[in-house]
């Protein structure tokens, strides 16, 4: 009988989940790949025969009532009929037998995107959201309940123009290789990092203080370099710089 260590730590535990789901696809017959940096823009993990697959491992999300997704996963699951989004729950106990996965894909989805709410950046989850997912690599029939929700319009936030002759410097993030063309786009795309609020001007410094490495702007040559780089436009990270 094989003896499993605990799976500590939230990168162990997504990577974890992420060789998961690739393996519950490829048993389903389709061909999936690790999709993280490959140029999605943050909005999936995995790539399976066309589809997008988001891959969340929260074990507490339904008692919490809460499953968290970033802007651009909100929008791409409203466009796009070919985005899933997989849970995996049980993963800490490191027995992948005992993995869980759940899947949310199309009318579910979507009624559940639709009671967004955006600046905290969760949906709703209720019981019986959680008991109608269908269940993956499991003999189990899907567990179908009863009753629905209403649902609600997603309320999208209001931008900010930035007032002033300052010249913008792009942004670059390493991890995906999306490009912004301002510091404030890129704050305003990816406040979620550090839990702020999107209509906060000064978030990217935030975001910036706290990744030095994960991302660069272009230098006075039209090079890019990192963040502290000697050749960094004043102001990247600090508004009062």
């Amino acid at each position: 009988m094989d003896e499993w260590e605990q799976i500590i730590g939230n990168p162990a535990i997504e990577k974890a989940a992420i060789a998961y789901v690739i393996e519950c696809e490829r048993r389903h017959g389709r061909t999936a790949r690790d999709a993280r940096g490959s140029g999605l823009g943050g909005v999936g993990d995995v790539e399976s025969d066309g589809r997008i697959i988001e891959v969340k491992a929260d074990g507490g999300w339904w008692r919490t009532g809460r499953l968290y997704f970033t802007p651009p996963q909100l929008r791409e699951g409203e466009q796009n009929p070919n985005y899933y989004v997989y849970i995996v729950e049980n993963v800490a106990q490191g027995d992948p037998s005992k993995f869980e996965l759940r899947v949310l894909h199309g009318e579910d989805l979507q009624r559940l995107f639709a009671g967004a709410k955006v600046h905290r950046l969760y949906v709703p989850v209720r019981a019986a959201d959680y008991a109608r997912l269908t269940r993956l690599c499991t003999e189990s029939e899907p567990l179908r309940a009863e009753g629905g929700d209403t649902p609600m319009p997603i309320s999208p936030p209001k931008e900010r123009r930035v007032v002033g002759g300052r010249k913008a410097h792009p942004i670059r993030d390493i991890e995906t290789d999306k490009e912004y063309r301002s510091k404030y786009q890129a704050g305003k795309d990816l406040y979620w990092l550090v839990g702020g609020d999107v209509t906060d001007l000064h978030v990217w410094f935030k975001i910036a203080r706290k990744f030095p490495d994960r991302f660069q702007t272009k230098s006075a040559h039209g090079d890019w370099v990192g963040l502290n780089d000697p050749s960094a436009p004043i102001g990247t990270t600090r508004p009062d710089s």
